[in-house]
């Protein structure tokens, strides 16, 4: 009885060969991506593969006419939606005539750009965002990061701004700031604003990249690198997490997560408030390229509740960086 029992699912796996094979993908990335450190080797797929998985098994069921697709098909969809970044237009919230309209621009500028400086301002100024979240305010020079003094520059360039730094975080605001936290050691700048009668927390953020494939071929020393940066990613997470957790305030985060939702990390400060992606018109979110591949969303702009999201848009940085921009117009 339990020998026939066993051949019975013998045959049925195997003649479901690939759809067991795509479930057992989807149920790993569920289990093993954000929690198990050596998972992170698979990071550099780009969440759309899930979509063409899920997509493959949908039409291989159809194809073979398997009456036990649609069972497959059911117990993926979940695991689909989470490591993919695959997006409808979920919502567009109303803007209200009583409430402060508010643009922000978030970039990483793979590192500061002084060759053409008076474009790369321009550039800039082009936005006429109320609030710059800029990440990579550095040089990068004979295998070390320098970290930059034109603090005044910037000002001169942004005269009806406030401007913050903190290493390589600068945020530029139109705002009135009421306190910014440039001692925190964590890998995000904090500023609080004054929008009407209520306090904005603008989270600034850039978490270190999750892999260092330079090191190979090196395979122990590669290993001990992807744990050691898990760890520390993990803490870097959790500083940020437990901060807005014990915050009272509206907040609006956005930055370079280096993290894509197939990475499972970035769920967790999604579920702090909501992916203003959701009210943009990309049906793949894609922030950053490799050699003109625009794949992987890994910055990413997440707003508290209370806020309305009323625009958001991918720019395109033209020769400046390997990100593509965010502009989010919100209203609080």
């Amino acid at each position: 009885m339990n020998r026939d029992y066993i051949n019975v699912v013998k045959n049925f796996m195997l003649s479901n060969k690939i759809s067991v094979t795509i479930t057992l993908i989807f149920i790993s990335q569920l289990l093993f991506a954000g929690r198990v450190w050596f998972w992170n080797v698979f990071s550099i797929i780009p969440p759309v593969f899930f979509t063409l998985l899920y997509l493959v098994l949908i039409f291989w069921n159809i194809a073979k006419q398997n009456k036990f697709g649609i069972a497959f098909v059911i117990i993926c969809f979940p695991m689909f939606i989470h490591s993919s970044d695959f997006s409808l237009k979920l919502f567009v919230d109303q803007k209200s005539l009583d409430s402060q309209t508010i643009k922000v621009f978030n970039w990483n500028t793979q590192f500061w750009d002084e060759d053409n400086k008076k474009e790369f301002y321009d550039f800039l100024i082009a936005q006429d965002a109320d609030v710059y979240h800029l990440q990579e305010h550095i040089r990068f020079r004979n295998g070390y990061f320098i970290e930059l003094e034109d603090i005044d520059e910037i000002k001169e360039v942004f005269k009806d701004y406030t401007v913050v730094k903190k290493t390589e975080f600068i945020t530029i605001t139109r705002l009135p700031v009421i306190q910014s936290f440039k001692e925190e050691e964590s890998y995000y700048l904090r500023v609080d604003v004054q929008v009407n009668k209520n306090i904005l927390s603008l989270y600034n953020v850039h978490i270190p990249v999750q892999i260092n494939p330079g090191l190979f071929p090196d395979a122990y020393r590669f290993a001990v690198d992807l744990k050691h940066r898990f760890d520390f990613r993990n803490q870097e997470y959790g500083k940020l997490i437990k901060d807005i957790q014990s915050n009272t305030n509206e907040f609006y985060i956005s930055g370079d997560f280096n993290t894509t939702r197939s990475m499972g990390k970035i769920h967790d400060v999604i579920a702090l408030g909501k992916d203003a992606s959701y009210a943009g018109d990309n049906l793949f979110n894609a922030t950053w390229s490799i050699n003109s591949l625009k794949l992987w969303r890994i910055d990413y702009s997440i707003v508290h509740n209370g806020l309305k999201v009323l625009e958001y848009k991918e720019v395109d940085p033209l020769q400046y960086s390997d990100h593509w921009a965010q502009s989010v117009t919100v209203q609080l």
